[in-house]
Protein backbone atom coordinates (compact mmCIF):
# COMPACT_ATOMS: atom_id res chain seq x y z
CA UNK A 1 0.00 0.00 0.00
CA UNK A 2 1.23 3.71 -1.06
CA UNK A 3 2.41 5.58 2.01
CA UNK A 4 -0.60 7.81 2.93
CA UNK A 5 -0.14 11.70 1.74
CA UNK A 6 -1.95 12.69 5.01
CA UNK A 7 -0.85 11.80 8.50
CA UNK A 8 -0.89 13.14 12.40
CA UNK A 9 1.69 15.30 12.86
CA UNK A 10 4.91 13.49 14.44
CA UNK A 11 3.58 14.51 18.27
CA UNK A 12 0.21 13.13 18.02
CA UNK A 13 2.23 9.89 16.53
CA UNK A 14 4.33 8.91 19.28
CA UNK A 15 1.40 9.96 21.32
CA UNK A 16 -0.76 7.32 19.82
CA UNK A 17 0.76 3.99 21.34
CA UNK A 18 0.58 4.92 24.70
CA UNK A 19 -2.82 6.20 24.82
CA UNK A 20 -3.62 7.86 28.29
CA UNK A 21 -5.78 6.24 30.60
CA UNK A 22 -8.60 9.04 29.83
CA UNK A 23 -8.54 7.93 26.40
CA UNK A 24 -8.94 4.20 26.92
CA UNK A 25 -11.38 4.78 29.69
CA UNK A 26 -13.92 6.94 27.22
CA UNK A 27 -12.86 4.44 24.51
CA UNK A 28 -14.22 1.89 26.40
CA UNK A 29 -17.19 3.92 27.30
CA UNK A 30 -18.36 6.12 24.57
CA UNK A 31 -17.67 3.37 21.65
CA UNK A 32 -20.11 0.64 23.31
CA UNK A 33 -22.36 3.43 24.71
CA UNK A 34 -22.64 5.13 20.47
CA UNK A 35 -23.57 1.36 19.34
CA UNK A 36 -26.16 1.00 22.01
CA UNK A 37 -27.87 4.52 21.43
CA UNK A 38 -27.75 3.59 17.49
CA UNK A 39 -29.27 -0.14 18.04
CA UNK A 40 -31.95 1.66 20.47
CA UNK A 41 -32.74 4.44 17.52
CA UNK A 42 -33.13 1.47 14.68
CA UNK A 43 -35.66 -0.45 17.00
CA UNK A 44 -37.46 2.33 18.10
CA UNK A 45 -38.14 3.75 14.50
CA UNK A 46 -38.26 0.49 12.41
CA UNK A 47 -42.12 1.01 12.57
CA UNK A 48 -42.34 4.42 11.40
CA UNK A 49 -44.64 5.19 8.47
CA UNK A 50 -44.12 6.90 5.20
CA UNK A 51 -44.60 10.11 5.77
CA UNK A 52 -43.43 13.43 4.54
CA UNK A 53 -41.62 14.52 0.93
CA UNK A 54 -41.33 10.66 0.86
CA UNK A 55 -44.69 9.99 0.10
CA UNK A 56 -44.54 12.53 -2.60
CA UNK A 57 -41.55 11.05 -4.29
CA UNK A 58 -42.86 7.57 -3.93
CA UNK A 59 -46.28 8.54 -5.86
CA UNK A 60 -44.23 10.39 -8.43
CA UNK A 61 -42.21 6.63 -8.92
CA UNK A 62 -45.90 5.24 -8.83
CA UNK A 63 -46.77 7.33 -11.51
CA UNK A 64 -43.90 6.21 -14.02
CA UNK A 65 -44.46 2.87 -13.43
CA UNK A 66 -48.24 3.85 -14.82
CA UNK A 67 -46.25 5.40 -18.06
CA UNK A 68 -46.40 9.12 -17.15
CA UNK A 69 -43.06 10.75 -18.38
CA UNK A 70 -41.01 12.76 -15.84
CA UNK A 71 -41.36 16.32 -16.26
CA UNK A 72 -43.37 16.62 -19.65
CA UNK A 73 -46.38 14.44 -18.19
CA UNK A 74 -45.37 14.75 -14.01
CA UNK A 75 -44.90 18.25 -13.46
CA UNK A 76 -42.46 18.74 -10.77
CA UNK A 77 -39.19 20.49 -9.27
CA UNK A 78 -37.15 18.12 -8.08
CA UNK A 79 -34.17 16.38 -10.19
CA UNK A 80 -34.52 13.33 -12.01
CA UNK A 81 -32.32 11.48 -9.20
CA UNK A 82 -34.66 11.55 -6.75
CA UNK A 83 -37.51 9.95 -9.45
CA UNK A 84 -35.13 7.20 -10.12
CA UNK A 85 -33.65 6.38 -6.41
CA UNK A 86 -37.70 6.21 -5.00
CA UNK A 87 -38.45 3.78 -8.32
CA UNK A 88 -35.07 1.41 -7.35
CA UNK A 89 -35.83 1.82 -3.40
CA UNK A 90 -39.51 0.80 -4.42
CA UNK A 91 -37.94 -2.27 -6.84
CA UNK A 92 -35.53 -3.18 -4.38
CA UNK A 93 -36.82 -2.86 -1.02
CA UNK A 94 -40.76 -2.93 -1.79
CA UNK A 95 -43.38 -0.10 -1.46
CA UNK A 96 -44.00 0.11 2.28
CA UNK A 97 -42.80 1.87 5.20
CA UNK A 98 -40.65 -0.95 6.36
CA UNK A 99 -38.67 -0.90 3.11
CA UNK A 100 -38.54 2.84 3.21
CA UNK A 101 -36.72 2.49 6.70
CA UNK A 102 -34.56 0.01 5.89
CA UNK A 103 -33.05 2.07 2.91
CA UNK A 104 -32.75 4.94 5.61
CA UNK A 105 -31.16 2.77 7.96
CA UNK A 106 -28.51 1.58 4.63
CA UNK A 107 -28.10 5.38 3.95
CA UNK A 108 -27.12 5.84 7.90
CA UNK A 109 -24.25 2.81 7.42
CA UNK A 110 -22.84 4.05 3.94
CA UNK A 111 -22.63 7.60 5.57
CA UNK A 112 -20.72 5.67 8.63
CA UNK A 113 -18.59 3.47 6.48
CA UNK A 114 -17.28 6.46 4.74
CA UNK A 115 -16.49 8.47 8.00
CA UNK A 116 -14.67 5.57 9.34
CA UNK A 117 -11.92 5.81 6.73
CA UNK A 118 -11.86 9.30 6.48
CA UNK A 119 -11.15 9.39 10.23
CA UNK A 120 -8.93 5.67 10.27
CA UNK A 121 -5.42 7.82 9.43
CA UNK A 122 -6.08 9.94 12.70
CA UNK A 123 -8.15 8.02 15.05
CA UNK A 124 -11.13 5.69 14.35
CA UNK A 125 -12.99 6.73 17.44
CA UNK A 126 -13.33 9.60 15.29
CA UNK A 127 -15.22 8.26 12.88
CA UNK A 128 -17.56 6.38 15.16
CA UNK A 129 -18.01 9.36 16.85
CA UNK A 130 -19.61 11.39 13.89
CA UNK A 131 -21.37 8.58 12.47
CA UNK A 132 -23.50 7.72 15.77
CA UNK A 133 -24.00 11.00 16.75
CA UNK A 134 -24.80 12.00 13.37
CA UNK A 135 -27.52 9.03 12.95
CA UNK A 136 -29.14 10.31 16.58
CA UNK A 137 -29.51 13.80 15.23
CA UNK A 138 -31.16 12.61 12.22
CA UNK A 139 -33.43 10.51 14.15
CA UNK A 140 -34.41 13.34 16.66
CA UNK A 141 -35.17 15.47 13.46
CA UNK A 142 -38.52 13.49 12.73
CA UNK A 143 -40.24 11.00 11.27
CA UNK A 144 -40.56 12.81 8.19
CA UNK A 145 -36.98 13.33 7.75
CA UNK A 146 -36.27 9.85 6.85
CA UNK A 147 -34.50 8.77 3.04
CA UNK A 148 -34.69 12.55 2.65
CA UNK A 149 -32.63 14.00 -0.97
CA UNK A 150 -30.43 16.03 1.03
CA UNK A 151 -29.71 13.29 3.61
CA UNK A 152 -28.73 11.18 0.19
CA UNK A 153 -26.79 13.77 -1.17
CA UNK A 154 -24.56 14.24 1.90
CA UNK A 155 -24.47 10.43 1.96
CA UNK A 156 -22.84 10.40 -1.80
CA UNK A 157 -20.74 13.80 -0.65
CA UNK A 158 -19.23 11.29 1.98
CA UNK A 159 -18.67 8.44 0.05
CA UNK A 160 -17.05 10.27 -2.63
CA UNK A 161 -14.90 12.48 -0.10
CA UNK A 162 -13.88 9.06 1.38
CA UNK A 163 -12.76 7.72 -2.15
CA UNK A 164 -10.89 10.93 -3.00
CA UNK A 165 -8.95 10.39 0.14
CA UNK A 166 -8.41 6.90 -0.67
CA UNK A 167 -7.05 7.68 -4.16
CA UNK A 168 -4.92 9.88 -3.03
CA UNK A 169 -3.75 7.68 -0.29
CA UNK A 170 -3.04 5.07 -2.01
CA UNK A 171 -2.37 6.47 -5.47
CA UNK A 172 -5.16 4.50 -7.34
CA UNK A 173 -6.80 6.26 -9.86
CA UNK A 174 -9.91 4.06 -9.27
CA UNK A 175 -10.84 5.59 -6.50
CA UNK A 176 -10.77 9.06 -8.21
CA UNK A 177 -13.17 7.36 -10.41
CA UNK A 178 -15.56 6.27 -7.81
CA UNK A 179 -15.25 9.69 -6.16
CA UNK A 180 -16.52 10.85 -10.21
CA UNK A 181 -19.58 8.18 -9.79
CA UNK A 182 -20.90 9.44 -6.27
CA UNK A 183 -20.37 13.24 -7.32
CA UNK A 184 -22.24 12.78 -10.58
CA UNK A 185 -24.85 10.82 -8.77
CA UNK A 186 -25.04 13.37 -6.17
CA UNK A 187 -25.71 16.12 -8.94
CA UNK A 188 -28.58 14.68 -9.90
CA UNK A 189 -29.86 14.41 -6.72
CA UNK A 190 -29.09 18.27 -5.80
CA UNK A 191 -27.60 20.82 -7.41
CA UNK A 192 -25.38 21.48 -5.07
CA UNK A 193 -22.87 18.88 -5.79
CA UNK A 194 -22.22 20.85 -8.99
CA UNK A 195 -20.65 23.45 -6.95
CA UNK A 196 -18.72 21.06 -4.85
CA UNK A 197 -17.31 18.70 -7.31
CA UNK A 198 -14.58 20.99 -8.72
CA UNK A 199 -13.57 22.41 -5.57
CA UNK A 200 -12.62 18.83 -4.25
CA UNK A 201 -11.10 17.97 -7.70
CA UNK A 202 -8.75 21.19 -7.41
CA UNK A 203 -7.53 20.21 -4.35
CA UNK A 204 -6.86 17.08 -5.27
CA UNK A 205 -5.03 17.97 -8.12
CA UNK A 206 -2.63 20.95 -5.87
CA UNK A 207 -1.95 18.30 -3.25
CA UNK A 208 -1.16 15.67 -6.18
CA UNK A 209 0.87 18.63 -7.53
CA UNK A 210 2.88 19.55 -4.47
CA UNK A 211 3.64 15.67 -3.91
CA UNK A 212 5.10 15.85 -7.25
CA UNK A 213 2.66 12.95 -8.37
CA UNK A 214 0.86 12.42 -11.74
CA UNK A 215 -2.51 13.94 -11.80
CA UNK A 216 -3.69 13.39 -15.50
CA UNK A 217 -5.34 9.57 -14.69
CA UNK A 218 -6.83 10.92 -11.52
CA UNK A 219 -8.32 13.84 -13.41
CA UNK A 220 -9.60 12.16 -16.11
CA UNK A 221 -10.85 9.35 -13.73
CA UNK A 222 -12.70 11.53 -11.86
CA UNK A 223 -14.09 13.35 -14.65
CA UNK A 224 -15.11 10.06 -16.62
CA UNK A 225 -16.72 8.85 -13.48
CA UNK A 226 -18.72 12.02 -12.97
CA UNK A 227 -20.06 12.31 -16.60
CA UNK A 228 -21.91 8.39 -16.02
CA UNK A 229 -24.38 9.05 -14.38
CA UNK A 230 -24.89 12.45 -15.79
CA UNK A 231 -25.33 10.92 -19.11
CA UNK A 232 -27.46 8.01 -17.64
CA UNK A 233 -29.69 10.44 -16.67
CA UNK A 234 -29.88 12.35 -19.89
CA UNK A 235 -30.33 9.20 -22.13
CA UNK A 236 -32.94 7.87 -19.85
CA UNK A 237 -34.67 11.75 -20.24
CA UNK A 238 -34.22 11.57 -23.89
CA UNK A 239 -35.87 8.11 -23.88
CA UNK A 240 -38.82 9.47 -22.27
CA UNK A 241 -38.39 12.16 -24.62
CA UNK A 242 -38.30 14.69 -21.87
CA UNK A 243 -35.28 15.75 -21.94
CA UNK A 244 -36.69 19.27 -23.37
CA UNK A 245 -39.40 19.35 -20.60
CA UNK A 246 -36.66 18.75 -18.06
CA UNK A 247 -34.51 21.75 -19.27
CA UNK A 248 -37.87 23.94 -19.22
CA UNK A 249 -38.29 22.58 -15.43
CA UNK A 250 -34.97 23.95 -14.55
CA UNK A 251 -35.12 27.15 -16.19
CA UNK A 252 -38.64 27.99 -15.29
CA UNK A 253 -40.53 25.76 -11.85
CA UNK A 254 -36.88 25.50 -10.16
CA UNK A 255 -36.20 28.86 -10.42
CA UNK A 256 -39.55 29.57 -9.05
CA UNK A 257 -39.52 27.66 -6.57
CA UNK A 258 -35.92 28.27 -5.59
CA UNK A 259 -37.15 32.21 -4.57
CA UNK A 260 -40.66 31.50 -3.07
CA UNK A 261 -41.13 31.49 0.99
CA UNK A 262 -37.48 32.25 1.53
CA UNK A 263 -36.45 33.02 5.17
CA UNK A 264 -34.09 35.56 5.78
CA UNK A 265 -30.67 35.25 5.60
CA UNK A 266 -29.75 36.30 9.29
CA UNK A 267 -32.36 33.70 10.46
CA UNK A 268 -30.50 30.96 8.04
CA UNK A 269 -27.34 31.97 8.70
CA UNK A 270 -28.44 31.74 13.04
CA UNK A 271 -29.94 28.30 12.17
CA UNK A 272 -27.39 26.29 10.35
CA UNK A 273 -27.06 23.40 13.17
CA UNK A 274 -29.48 22.85 16.01
CA UNK A 275 -28.98 25.56 19.22
CA UNK A 276 -28.32 22.24 21.29
CA UNK A 277 -25.00 21.54 19.25
CA UNK A 278 -23.39 25.19 20.44
CA UNK A 279 -21.59 23.95 23.42
CA UNK A 280 -20.40 21.23 21.31
CA UNK A 281 -19.04 23.27 18.31
CA UNK A 282 -17.27 26.23 20.63
CA UNK A 283 -15.53 23.25 22.57
CA UNK A 284 -14.38 21.79 19.27
CA UNK A 285 -13.19 25.16 17.83
CA UNK A 286 -10.92 25.47 20.62
CA UNK A 287 -9.37 21.82 19.76
CA UNK A 288 -9.56 22.89 16.54
CA UNK A 289 -7.24 26.29 17.00
CA UNK A 290 -4.70 24.20 18.98
CA UNK A 291 -4.15 21.25 16.97
CA UNK A 292 -2.41 20.89 13.98
CA UNK A 293 -3.59 18.06 12.31
CA UNK A 294 -6.00 19.35 10.00
CA UNK A 295 -3.53 21.87 8.38
CA UNK A 296 -3.28 19.49 5.16
CA UNK A 297 -5.08 19.00 1.78
CA UNK A 298 -8.03 16.61 3.79
CA UNK A 299 -8.73 18.96 6.06
CA UNK A 300 -9.07 21.73 3.49
CA UNK A 301 -11.43 19.69 1.77
CA UNK A 302 -13.21 19.01 4.32
CA UNK A 303 -13.79 22.64 5.47
CA UNK A 304 -14.71 23.19 1.67
CA UNK A 305 -17.33 20.49 1.82
CA UNK A 306 -18.66 22.21 4.98
CA UNK A 307 -18.56 25.17 2.98
CA UNK A 308 -20.78 24.01 0.38
CA UNK A 309 -23.08 22.53 2.93
CA UNK A 310 -23.73 26.38 4.64
CA UNK A 311 -24.08 27.34 1.22
CA UNK A 312 -26.67 24.47 0.28
CA UNK A 313 -28.72 25.31 3.20
CA UNK A 314 -28.49 29.22 2.59
CA UNK A 315 -29.31 28.87 -1.09
CA UNK A 316 -32.35 26.62 -0.52
CA UNK A 317 -33.83 29.39 1.91
CA UNK A 318 -36.74 26.96 3.30
CA UNK A 319 -34.82 26.06 6.50
CA UNK A 320 -36.19 22.33 6.32
CA UNK A 321 -33.83 20.63 9.37
CA UNK A 322 -32.72 17.87 6.33
CA UNK A 323 -31.44 20.61 4.19
CA UNK A 324 -28.80 20.85 7.08
CA UNK A 325 -27.83 17.11 6.86
CA UNK A 326 -24.53 17.92 4.09
CA UNK A 327 -23.57 20.77 6.64
CA UNK A 328 -23.95 18.45 9.65
CA UNK A 329 -22.66 15.30 8.44
CA UNK A 330 -18.79 17.19 7.35
CA UNK A 331 -19.05 19.03 10.57
CA UNK A 332 -18.92 16.51 13.01
CA UNK A 333 -16.29 14.16 10.69
CA UNK A 334 -13.41 17.28 12.22
CA UNK A 335 -14.93 17.77 15.63
CA UNK A 336 -14.81 13.77 15.87
CA UNK A 337 -11.11 13.15 14.71
CA UNK A 338 -10.04 16.87 16.64
CA UNK A 339 -11.85 15.02 19.90
CA UNK A 340 -10.82 11.73 20.03
CA UNK A 341 -7.08 12.68 19.00
CA UNK A 342 -7.38 15.47 21.27
CA UNK A 343 -8.35 13.14 23.88
CA UNK A 344 -5.04 11.03 23.66
CA UNK A 345 -2.99 14.48 24.04
CA UNK A 346 -0.91 13.70 27.19
CA UNK A 347 1.25 16.61 26.55
CA UNK A 348 -1.73 18.87 26.88
CA UNK A 349 -4.24 18.16 29.44
CA UNK A 350 -6.42 21.10 28.96
CA UNK A 351 -7.13 19.70 25.12
CA UNK A 352 -7.46 15.72 26.85
CA UNK A 353 -9.91 17.39 28.73
CA UNK A 354 -11.62 20.00 26.55
CA UNK A 355 -12.16 16.68 24.14
CA UNK A 356 -13.54 14.64 27.10
CA UNK A 357 -16.17 16.68 27.81
CA UNK A 358 -16.97 17.14 24.48
CA UNK A 359 -17.17 13.82 23.40
CA UNK A 360 -19.22 12.81 26.85
CA UNK A 361 -21.79 15.77 26.62
CA UNK A 362 -22.30 14.85 23.33
CA UNK A 363 -22.36 10.92 23.67
CA UNK A 364 -23.24 10.59 27.47
CA UNK A 365 -25.90 14.05 27.86
CA UNK A 366 -27.22 15.51 24.04
CA UNK A 367 -27.69 12.50 22.00
CA UNK A 368 -29.89 10.22 24.77
CA UNK A 369 -32.05 13.13 25.57
CA UNK A 370 -32.62 13.22 21.81
CA UNK A 371 -33.40 10.02 21.43
CA UNK A 372 -35.92 10.23 24.40
CA UNK A 373 -36.96 12.93 22.83
CA UNK A 374 -37.62 11.25 19.42
CA UNK A 375 -39.07 7.79 21.53
CA UNK A 376 -42.14 10.40 21.88
CA UNK A 377 -43.07 11.27 17.77
CA UNK A 378 -46.77 9.55 17.60
CA UNK A 379 -46.05 6.86 14.59
CA UNK A 380 -49.13 5.04 15.40
CA UNK A 381 -52.07 8.11 14.49
CA UNK A 382 -52.40 9.84 11.26
CA UNK A 383 -56.03 11.02 11.29
CA UNK A 384 -55.80 12.78 8.06
CA UNK A 385 -54.94 9.34 6.09
CA UNK A 386 -57.34 7.72 8.14
CA UNK A 387 -60.26 9.81 7.60
CA UNK A 388 -59.11 9.98 3.77
CA UNK A 389 -58.72 6.72 2.73
CA UNK A 390 -61.86 5.70 4.66
CA UNK A 391 -63.47 8.69 2.56
CA UNK A 392 -62.47 7.30 -0.63
CA UNK A 393 -62.94 3.76 0.20
CA UNK A 394 -66.90 4.88 0.14
CA UNK A 395 -66.53 6.81 -2.73
CA UNK A 396 -65.25 3.41 -4.98
CA UNK A 397 -61.85 2.94 -3.87
CA UNK A 398 -60.07 1.13 -6.08
CA UNK A 399 -62.70 2.18 -9.13
CA UNK A 400 -61.34 5.63 -8.17
CA UNK A 401 -57.71 5.14 -10.48
CA UNK A 402 -57.61 7.26 -13.06
CA UNK A 403 -60.71 9.72 -11.77
CA UNK A 404 -59.19 11.26 -8.55
CA UNK A 405 -57.08 14.63 -8.48
CA UNK A 406 -55.31 16.38 -5.26
CA UNK A 407 -54.87 19.38 -4.65
CA UNK A 408 -52.43 19.83 -1.87
CA UNK A 409 -48.85 20.51 -1.31
CA UNK A 410 -47.69 17.49 2.03
CA UNK A 411 -50.82 17.32 3.40
CA UNK A 412 -51.15 13.76 3.06
CA UNK A 413 -53.40 13.46 -0.08
CA UNK A 414 -50.97 12.20 -2.43
CA UNK A 415 -49.72 9.94 -0.18
CA UNK A 416 -53.37 8.36 0.64
CA UNK A 417 -53.40 7.81 -2.87
CA UNK A 418 -50.21 6.28 -3.27
CA UNK A 419 -51.30 3.67 -0.26
CA UNK A 420 -54.82 2.57 -2.10
CA UNK A 421 -52.48 2.32 -5.68
CA UNK A 422 -54.55 5.22 -7.01
CA UNK A 423 -53.40 7.06 -10.23
CA UNK A 424 -53.90 10.73 -10.49
CA UNK A 425 -55.97 12.13 -13.16
CA UNK A 426 -52.91 14.70 -13.89
CA UNK A 427 -49.42 14.44 -13.25
CA UNK A 428 -49.55 17.33 -11.06
CA UNK A 429 -48.04 16.82 -8.14
CA UNK A 430 -48.28 20.38 -5.97
CA UNK A 431 -51.03 23.23 -5.76
CA UNK A 432 -48.43 25.25 -4.41
CA UNK A 433 -47.88 27.32 -7.50
CA UNK A 434 -51.42 27.55 -8.14
CA UNK A 435 -52.17 29.83 -5.63
CA UNK A 436 -48.99 31.36 -4.06
CA UNK A 437 -48.64 35.00 -4.60
CA UNK A 438 -47.55 36.67 -6.48
CA UNK A 439 -48.12 34.78 -9.78
CA UNK A 440 -45.11 34.78 -12.88
CA UNK A 441 -45.70 33.66 -16.13
CA UNK A 442 -43.87 30.20 -15.28
CA UNK A 443 -46.95 29.55 -12.89
CA UNK A 444 -49.44 31.05 -15.27
CA UNK A 445 -47.89 28.51 -17.94
CA UNK A 446 -49.08 25.75 -15.30
CA UNK A 447 -52.47 27.14 -14.20
CA UNK A 448 -53.53 27.36 -18.26
CA UNK A 449 -51.77 23.51 -18.10
CA UNK A 450 -53.86 22.61 -15.40
CA UNK A 451 -57.22 23.81 -16.65
CA UNK A 452 -56.60 22.05 -20.01
CA UNK A 453 -56.06 18.44 -18.38
CA UNK A 454 -59.13 19.16 -16.01
CA UNK A 455 -61.34 19.98 -18.50
CA UNK A 456 -60.12 17.01 -21.07
CA UNK A 457 -60.88 14.61 -18.97
CA UNK A 458 -62.62 16.18 -15.63
CA UNK A 459 -61.76 13.79 -12.62
CA UNK A 460 -64.89 12.44 -10.02
CA UNK A 461 -63.52 13.29 -7.11
CA UNK A 462 -61.70 16.10 -6.20
CA UNK A 463 -59.67 16.64 -3.02
CA UNK A 464 -58.74 19.62 -1.95
CA UNK A 465 -56.51 20.04 1.53
CA UNK A 466 -56.02 23.62 3.39
CA UNK A 467 -52.26 23.34 3.59
CA UNK A 468 -50.76 26.49 1.81
CA UNK A 469 -47.82 26.90 0.04
CA UNK A 470 -44.87 25.55 2.03
CA UNK A 471 -44.80 27.58 5.31
CA UNK A 472 -48.20 29.52 5.02
CA UNK A 473 -50.69 28.85 7.83
CA UNK A 474 -53.57 26.71 7.17
CA UNK A 475 -56.76 28.02 5.57
CA UNK A 476 -58.64 27.95 2.55
CA UNK A 477 -58.08 31.58 1.24
CA UNK A 478 -55.46 30.41 -1.04
CA UNK A 479 -58.55 29.76 -3.57
CA UNK A 480 -59.71 33.33 -3.76
CA UNK A 481 -56.20 33.81 -5.43
CA UNK A 482 -57.25 31.40 -8.39
CA UNK A 483 -61.01 32.94 -9.06
CA UNK A 484 -60.78 30.65 -12.88
CA UNK A 485 -60.93 27.53 -10.85
CA UNK A 486 -62.38 28.36 -8.05
CA UNK A 487 -65.49 29.64 -10.63
CA UNK A 488 -65.13 26.03 -13.09
CA UNK A 489 -65.32 24.04 -10.00
CA UNK A 490 -68.59 25.52 -8.87
CA UNK A 491 -69.78 24.61 -12.17
CA UNK A 492 -68.85 21.38 -12.18
CA UNK A 493 -68.28 19.87 -8.67
CA UNK A 494 -70.74 19.78 -5.91
CA UNK A 495 -68.87 19.31 -1.92
CA UNK A 496 -68.99 15.85 -0.40
CA UNK A 497 -67.67 16.20 2.58
CA UNK A 498 -65.21 18.72 4.46
CA UNK A 499 -63.33 17.07 7.35
CA UNK A 500 -61.32 19.21 10.51
CA UNK A 501 -58.76 16.46 11.98
CA UNK A 502 -58.67 17.54 16.08
CA UNK A 503 -55.36 15.24 17.20
CA UNK A 504 -52.69 17.25 17.03
CA UNK A 505 -49.30 15.60 14.63
CA UNK A 506 -46.61 15.28 16.34
CA UNK A 507 -43.71 13.71 14.18
CA UNK A 508 -40.79 15.84 15.33
CA UNK A 509 -40.13 17.97 18.45
CA UNK A 510 -42.96 20.64 18.04
CA UNK A 511 -46.96 19.10 17.85
CA UNK A 512 -48.75 20.49 14.85
CA UNK A 513 -52.35 21.13 14.39
CA UNK A 514 -53.28 18.46 11.38
CA UNK A 515 -54.87 19.84 8.10
CA UNK A 516 -57.92 18.93 7.06
CA UNK A 517 -59.48 18.40 3.25
CA UNK A 518 -62.98 18.98 1.29
CA UNK A 519 -63.89 16.16 -1.21
CA UNK A 520 -65.94 17.17 -3.77
CA UNK A 521 -67.62 15.05 -6.28
CA UNK A 522 -68.99 15.51 -9.85
CA UNK A 523 -72.18 17.24 -9.57
CA UNK A 524 -73.88 14.40 -11.69
CA UNK A 525 -72.53 11.73 -8.95
CA UNK A 526 -73.34 13.73 -5.99
CA UNK A 527 -76.70 13.04 -5.03
CA UNK A 528 -75.47 8.97 -4.79
CA UNK A 529 -72.24 10.11 -3.63
CA UNK A 530 -73.90 11.72 -0.43
CA UNK A 531 -76.07 9.07 0.39
CA UNK A 532 -73.51 6.33 0.53
CA UNK A 533 -71.41 8.98 2.90
CA UNK A 534 -74.87 9.02 5.32
CA UNK A 535 -74.93 5.47 5.32
CA UNK A 536 -71.69 5.18 6.07
CA UNK A 537 -71.85 7.59 8.59
CA UNK A 538 -75.06 5.56 10.54
CA UNK A 539 -73.03 2.54 11.29
CA UNK A 540 -69.75 4.71 12.54
CA UNK A 541 -70.87 7.69 13.81
CA UNK A 542 -69.45 7.48 17.07
CA UNK A 543 -66.19 5.98 15.80
CA UNK A 544 -65.92 9.51 13.52
CA UNK A 545 -66.82 11.82 15.75
CA UNK A 546 -63.82 10.62 17.92
CA UNK A 547 -61.16 12.02 15.32
CA UNK A 548 -62.98 13.90 13.00
CA UNK A 549 -65.88 16.72 12.43
CA UNK A 550 -67.41 16.45 9.17
CA UNK A 551 -68.74 19.30 7.89
CA UNK A 552 -70.50 20.05 4.52
CA UNK A 553 -70.26 23.87 5.00
CA UNK A 554 -68.24 25.91 2.10
CA UNK A 555 -68.54 28.88 3.98
CA UNK A 556 -66.60 28.07 6.98
CA UNK A 557 -62.55 28.26 6.49
CA UNK A 558 -60.60 25.84 8.43
CA UNK A 559 -58.67 27.84 11.42
CA UNK A 560 -56.23 25.27 12.20
CA UNK A 561 -52.91 27.84 13.06
CA UNK A 562 -49.66 27.29 11.54
CA UNK A 563 -48.91 25.02 8.09
CA UNK A 564 -46.02 23.02 6.61
CA UNK A 565 -43.19 23.11 9.34
CA UNK A 566 -40.08 25.44 9.49
CA UNK A 567 -37.28 25.09 11.89
CA UNK A 568 -38.24 24.01 15.69
CA UNK A 569 -36.16 24.40 18.47
CA UNK A 570 -33.52 22.08 18.67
Amino acid sequence: MAESLVRPSSAEAREGPSASRLAEVFRWVLAPALFALAALAVAGTRHWPLAGDATLMHYGAFLLSHGFAPYRQIIDMNMPGCFLLDWGVIHVFGPGAAAWRIFDFALIGAAAAAVIVIARPYDWFGGVFAAGFFFILHVHDGIDQAGERDLVLAVLMLLGCAAIFLALRRSSWAWSGIFGIASGAAMTIKPTAILWFPGMLVLAAAALQRRRRPMARHLLAACAGCAAPIAFIFVYLSHEDAASAFVQTVNGLMVYHAHIDRFPLRFLLTHLVPSALYPVIVLWLALAFAGRQWRTWEGAALLWSIGVGVASFVAQGKAFPYQRYPLEAFLLVPMGIDAAVGLRAARSRWRAFTAAALLGFATLALAPSWLIRADHYDWRHDDFTQSLTSDLNILGGPALSGHVQCLDMTAGCLGVLYRMRLVQSTGFLYDCYFFHQPQTAVTERLREEFLEDMGHAPPEVLIESDQNCLGEPLGWGGLDAWPEFRLWREANYSLYVQREPTRPIRWWPIAEQPPGYRIYVRKVNAPAAIAMLQEAATGSASRTSAKTKPSRSTTSPLSMGIGSRKMGPA
